[in-house]
């Protein structure tokens, strides 16, 4: 790339077809899955399994061992299995004692003044539910009050029954296997109340409905144990992801022909929005909310290409690379962690079709992009692309637009640029005043003129008063004659 110029080079795209599932099933595909969607994928693994087991040479000598009572090795394997077991019942058992003498202990210090030892209650190991767990309680149980007597008993006995089987199961087994559980019930509760008899008064509204809050009670009571799970799995990519993001922040709109015009202050407001819904997704405990997140976040990504382009609407061409480039400005925290819990524990019928699909799969392309970017992928030299990487060096103009930058460097450089446009106003205003003021001493000058002209042409001539009204007058002089009284005759 030249010092002056940006890359005109071939444009990141991917087409429709490639978001698809690559058997042809016509639902999204997923990185994570090879490209294919939960179904084909679950299938896939199965069917490898069973390939593994016809063709491999071990499993056909374990089945002959298993026939063979006298078979040296099956005795051994036998043997050690059940030591295995017997070791496992027996630390299980010991857990379990030390457990009961440590609530023992404990009782005891909690116990009452009463005599009756025997009426010592001891606390179940019931778990104290959360805040959000018994908000999204309360919403399932109004809803299921609207229901017949039957199907809340049926439903509510389902899902609680599962619940606790997670509860006492889930850090003992993989995410897969949580993940395999989940989907699996979901499965049989959309089954159950969608084809029993016993359900065929709801509505498709009520079914949907149903299938909902089932996932949102489910992953709401199992979340603590299933997140913590699946950041534990996760925790060398999400650190791996993290790096990667902040090493990437040079780049620009312009490296991903994105055209995301990001100087424009009305721009740049809606890239705050969508940060902060990705910011968002990290902080929501229902696989669903998590993808209502992404919706929003996409919808706003849409809405900042077309503020871009002055209007117009974005094609799909251009909705990845603008993707991508909000990625890199959010830095979503624990990004790979938040993708593998929808993964796992989400409706499938969601991530499979409609708009989250659409979107699901977009962001693990988008991470997959960012995971595998290259000098080539942007149009760069080997040699400037490791520059950037290390922060040796950054592209031309990369502080103009300054979006890049962190959140104080941007503040700053708009605090600049409004002290700029203060300057030039103030500048406008000093020569604006130096005008005025001129122009009052022209009108000074020409009013003394023009004075000046009167007087010379009509100078003042002092002349005699006529009379002189200062003397003062008698008051008898200035008052009329009295009047004489006169005698009438009336004769």
């Amino acid at each position: 790339m030249s010092s002056n110029s940006a890359w005109t080079g071939a444009r990141l795209h991917i087409n429709e077809s490639e978001l698809m599932c690559r058997t042809g099933c016509g639902y999204y595909g997923n990185p994570a899955w090879d490209g294919h969607c939960s179904k084909c994928y679950k299938e896939m693994v199965q069917k490898t399994q069973q390939r593994k087991t016809v063709f491999d040479p071990t499993q056909k000598i374990r089945n002959k061992v298993s026939r063979s009572v006298s078979d040296v090795s099956e005795l051994t394997s036998t043997a050690t299995s059940m030591m295995s077991r017997k070791f496992d019942r027996f630390e299980e058992k010991r857990r379990q004692q030390l457990d009961k003498r440590t609530k023992a202990v404990k009782s005891i210090f909690r116990k009452s003044q009463s005599k009756d030892v025997n009426k010592v209650e001891h606390p179940k190991p019931n778990r104290q539910l959360s805040i959000e767990s018994q908000c999204v309680g309360q919403e399932f149980n109004d809803f299921l009050k609207t229901l017949s007597k039957d199907v809340q008993v049926r439903v509510s006995k389902q899902i609680n029954m599962f619940v606790d089987k997670m509860l006492r199961c889930v850090e003992f087994q993989s995410v897969d296997e949580s993940g395999e559980q989940v989907h699996d019930f979901y499965n049989t509760m959309n089954e159950m109340v969608s084809m029993q008899s016993a359900y065929h008064d709801l509505t498709q509204e009520q079914v949907d409905k149903i299938n909902e809050l089932t996932e949102r009670y489910v992953t709401t009571r199992l979340y603590k144990a299933l997140i913590s799970a699946v950041n534990a799995v996760n925790e060398e990519k999400d650190l791996a992801i993290q790096n990667r993001i902040r090493s990437l922040a040079w780049v620009s709109s312009q490296h991903l022909e994105c055209g995301v015009k990001d100087s424009c202050e009305e721009v740049r407001e809606t890239l705050d929005l969508v940060i902060t819904e990705l910011i968002e997704m990290n902080s929501r405990r229902v696989p669903s909310d998590k993808l209502k997140c992404l919706v929003s976040s996409s919808h706003h990504v849409l809405n900042l290409l077309k503020q871009s382009r002055g209007g117009s609407p974005a094609s799909a061409d251009d909705f990845l690379p603008a993707l991508i480039y909000c990625v890199l400005q959010a830095s979503p925290p624990l990004l790979h962690s938040n993708i593998a819990y929808i993964t796992n524990f989400a409706q499938q019928s969601s991530l499979q079709s409609g708009e989250a699909g659409y979107f699901f799969t977009n962001l693990c392309c988008a991470v997959a992009f960012i995971e595998k970017m290259t000098a080539e992928s942007l149009g760069l030299t080997a040699d400037e692309f490791e520059r950037y990487m290390s922060g040796v060096a950054l592209p031309p103009n990369a502080l103009d637009g300054g979006v890049w930058l962190c959140e104080g460097m941007r503040i700053m450089q708009q605090n600049l640029k409004t002290l700029d446009d203060l300057q030039s106003r103030m500048d406008r205003l000093l020569t604006e005043s130096d005008a005025l003021m001129k122009e009052m001493d022209d009108v000074q000058e020409n009013v003394s003129k023009e004075v000046a002209g009167v007087i010379e042409r009509t100078p003042l001539t002092i002349r005699p008063r006529k009379a002189d009204i200062d003397e003062e007058v008698p008051a008898s002089e200035l008052l009329p004659p009295p009047l004489t009284p006169q005698v009438c005759d009336l004769a």
